[in-house]
């Protein structure tokens, strides 16, 4: 989906690590600085930026108003997903017929989920993944499933959501009332494709109003003139 999106938008694509964002010397644009795939430090101004990745790390600088040091990284759940071309084993599920659909789990074993995974062709062997918090050891594979698996994959997949943690709720769209906007706040609340999709759309509808006031102030000052 990311790659078909940047496709159609004919983006300008500079692949590399960004290190810093920081308002420009007269404090109406934003630099970005990164280092690019070969080493090479890389530098731009831009009247706009969309942070749309989200930290969980606190390697990224930012810089707003008053030199001040923004932090925003929070801790994230690292989730494996591992995929098996046979379904699990009814006994260690402890059920008498080959389970179907999705199997959610709370209990805190191996597993958080267990599940058929669409693979859209409506034919070749039938794939089942299992998500869990930490990769599955031997011992857990061959009780899950008769077959060894195929593929594991892992990624930072969403927050660690504790009803203590305020630092969530304390991160807004825009992080300093001015260009500089962060779509992935909205996973204070949830995680998911969809909600990144709503969280970049209002990062836009704000950065609209805002460009949209602009304009009406800079008409009006002309009008006057």
């Amino acid at each position: 989906i990311a790659e078909k999106l940047l496709d159609s938008s004919s983006a300008r694509w500079i692949r590399g690590k960004v290190l810093r964002i920081a308002r420009s010397s007269d404090a109406s644009r934003y630099r970005v600085e990164a280092k690019l795939s070969g080493a090479e430090h890389w530098e731009e101004d831009y009247d706009l930026v969309f942070l749309a990745a989200p930290q969980y790390d606190s390697e990224l600088e930012i810089i707003v108003a008053s030199k001040e040091k923004l932090t925003i990284a929070r801790k994230y759940q690292q989730i494996f997903a591992t995929f098996f071309r046979v379904p699990p084993t009814s006994s260690s599920l402890a059920c008498t017929d080959p389970p179907g659909g999705t199997i959610l789990s709370t209990a805190g074993g191996n597993f958080n989920s267990l599940g058929q995974y669409d693979t859209t062709s409506g034919s070749g062997p039938q794939i089942w993944k299992s998500f869990s918090n930490s990769p599955l050891d031997v011992d857990s594979e061959k009780a899950l499933f008769p077959e060894k698996p195929q593929e594991t994959y892992a990624w930072w997949a969403y927050p660690v959501y504790d009803t203590e943690d305020e630092r969530g709720r304390e991160i807004p769209f825009c992080l300093d009332d001015h260009g500089l906007f962060y779509c992935n706040a909205i996973e204070a609340a949830a995680s998911a494709m969809e909600m990144a999709v709503i969280g970049a759309k209002n990062c836009v509808l704000l950065a609209k109003n805002r460009l949209k006031g602009l304009t009406e102030k800079i008409d009006k000052t002309r009008s006057k003139l």
